[in-house]
């Protein structure tokens, strides 16, 4: 608007102009007009507390479901499981079978419900927190320095919260030496307090159900235990690539910021790393179509979640 506006004052100027000699000298004020820059309205403060909010709601309707879920199978199970002894007892004669069978009707729907709970968070909720979480301090360093104004640094934050579960879609635009070290600090935290853990915490439950579920369909004590071991060798495996991973690329990102080179024998080692973590990943996805297994891999750069789940 303001440009045909100064376009059309500088013909209107041009023509008056032109045809002043024809007419006789007159006086005329010609009315200024002033067109301000339009900018548009910044999200109100109250529209984050709403959204955050909503998020919540989001991630209980994905994890809330599965709790509700293993509260209510499990003890089931429990209660089964005796009958279950007895009567694979009856039909076997194998005592350590009907251990396994009377175990694995607690541990198939604990693993089942661990399953959702800790898979959808580290898949879906975790990503979406973190990456919002660092977008919102990202933001606040920026407002802070004056890089930005508090109501963009608000749009900002309230499309990251309103972005869907899962892989993140906002970038957190970290930049300068100090951004990218709480970015990182923030990633590194993340990997060993949440994804590590929750990790852990589902292997745990899913060498238990490798173990009774072995049992209960070899009979074999030691092929129950190995396949135990195997899942929680995998378990601990997965964790260590999560928490080294992360701190491996926070070296990287906090390097290149502070405008150090990295060296070049940590590229090699970090090239290795991903062949070989490729490889792992690809020879467990084959041991799983065999064994009648399922694995679940997602890697944002600070996400992932292995199952290895041995069902006889």
């Amino acid at each position: 608007m303001r440009t045909r506006f100064l376009s059309s004052s500088a013909a209107t100027a041009i023509v008056a102009l032109s045809i002043a000699p024809l007419a006789p000298p007159f006086e005329a004020r010609i009315a200024t007009l002033t067109a301000p820059d339009i900018e548009l309205a910044a999200a109100p403060i109250g529209a984050i507390p709403a959204a955050f909010l909503r998020n919540q709601l989001t991630f209980c309707s994905l994890i809330c479901p599965f709790i509700v879920q293993g509260a209510v199978t499990v003890p089931i199970g429990v209660a089964e499981a005796p009958a279950v002894f007895l009567q694979s007892l009856l039909q076997s004669r194998n005592l350590a079978g009907s251990l396994g069978a009377a175990a694995s009707a607690v541990t198939i729907p604990a693993d089942a419900a661990a399953e959702g709970i800790i898979g959808n968070d580290l898949n879906l909720v975790l990503p979406k927190a973190q990456n919002t979480l660092e977008v919102a301090v990202v933001q606040l360093m920026n407002v802070l320095s004056g890089q930005t104004t508090p109501g963009a640094g608000r749009d900002t934050i309230l499309q990251a919260l309103n972005q869907p579960p899962g892989m993140p879609t906002v970038p957190v635009g970290a930049h300068g030496l100090l951004q990218v070290a709480a970015v990182e600090a923030i990633n590194v935290t993340s990997a060993v307090a949440f994804q590590a853990f929750e990790t852990v915490l589902l292997g745990v439950v899913q060498s238990a159900n490798a173990t009774a579920t072995t049992l209960a369909s070899t009979h074999d004590v030691r092929a129950a235990v190995m396949a135990g071991m195997d899942s929680a060798r995998t378990t601990l495996n997965t964790a260590r690539t999560q928490v080294t991973t992360a701190i491996n690329t926070a070296i990287t990102n906090i390097r290149a910021a502070a405008g150090q080179p990295v060296s070049a024998a940590s590229k090699p080692a970090a090239a290795k790393q991903s062949v070989s973590a490729a490889v792992k990943t690809q020879r467990q996805v084959g041991h799983s179509d065999k064994a009648g297994t399922g694995v679940a891999h997602r890697n944002s750069g600070v996400h992932s979640l292995h199952r290895g789940r041995h069902a006889g």
